[in-house]
């Protein structure tokens, strides 16, 4: 009897996927698991690889890329146990990391998701227990307060980096490149929204399960390393959009008209303050004038889009 499912979506992962599925197989747990890889139509080796070291891994073939809130759903309708834990391909399980997860969701029956302690490469700490999107957390993103005041309650209260990161704690939502998650809880709020292609489809699931008396919390006990997919160490153009075409979408769900109305007007203010920075720093910076135009032109073709508002 399987007590937990992995999916992991897949786009193009070969260069991480074999470390990410090793480090689930030298897993020690207390309990029996199975692992779900849905794959993107990707076009480098990413199957074959998964086909050959590790035939005991289910594998959905999507003929198509068609984002990562379906590949999710897809993955979840194929799972079985009392959680599934959504797992990003360029990350790596660190020793009992599952035994920890899971230990404290039994323990915890008002708990509908929680996440690890989330790593860099180098060791140190990703913050990923943040609150809901709000005006006063993008007005203070886009003049660098959070990054002047880093631990300041008051400015840097959107990551909450003055949290003991070896505490837990309850928080809006976690990213969604590990999450664990309960399926009683799923079958309560239901499953990603799939319009969300990329970004924010964890955003939203967890406010929903907040809206039904659910936590999500930070549980550091576990440790995740997590590398970014990219594999650019930035977001690119294609994603500062993709970024925002989900955003509007979160805001256009659940918030009202007069939020937002400023939410939107916060978010042109940032989109003009990043792209003037970019593109000013690619005047000076040549080595990296390419990476920070691309950038550059993503803002300002999100700003066309805020400004053009959610449909």
């Amino acid at each position: 009897m399987v007590d937990l499912s992995i999916v992991i979506v897949t786009f193009n992962s070969e260069s991480f996927l074999r470390d990410c599925l090793t480090s689930i197989s030298s897993q020690r747990t207390s309990f029996p698991f199975r692992v779900i890889v849905v794959d993107n139509a990707s076009v480098d080796n990413s199957i074959a690889l998964v086909e050959k070291n590790f035939p005991d891994v289910h594998i959905i073939y999507n003929r198509e890329n068609k984002g990562f809130a379906v590949a999710n759903n897809q993955g979840i309708r194929c799972s079985v146990g009392k959680a599934v834990l959504l797992l990003n391909s360029d990350t790596v399980l660190q020793a009992n990391a599952l035994e920890s997860m899971f230990r404290f969701l039994k323990e915890h029956d008002d708990v509908a998701a929680l996440g690890p302690k989330m790593l860099n490469s180098d060791g140190t700490i990703q913050r990923t227990g943040v609150t809901f999107p709000s005006i006063w957390n993008i007005l203070v993103e886009s003049l660098f307060l959070d990054s002047l005041f880093l631990h300041s309650k008051k400015f840097g209260r959107h990551r909450r980096v003055y949290e003991d990161p070896n505490e837990v704690y309850e928080v809006d939502y976690l990213q969604g490149s590990c999450l664990l998650v309960r399926r009683r809880a799923l079958e309560d709020v239901g499953f990603f929204d799939e319009d969300y292609f990329m970004f924010f489809e964890e955003t939203d699931l967890c406010l929903r399960m907040s809206m039904q008396g659910w936590k999500v919390m930070y549980v550091p006990e576990a440790a995740v390393t997590h590398f970014g997919g990219s594999g650019l160490g930035y977001y690119d153009g294609r994603r500062i959009v993709q970024y925002h075409l989900s955003f509007l979408l979160f805001i256009k769900k659940h918030y009202g008209d007069s939020r937002t109305v400023l939410l939107r007007a916060s978010l042109v203010f940032r989109s003009l303050i990043r792209s003037i920075l970019l593109v000013s720093a690619a005047l000076l910076l040549i080595r990296r004038r390419r990476e920070l135009l691309d950038r550059g032109k993503g803002y300002l073709r999100s700003l066309a889009l805020i400004l053009r508002g959610p449909r």
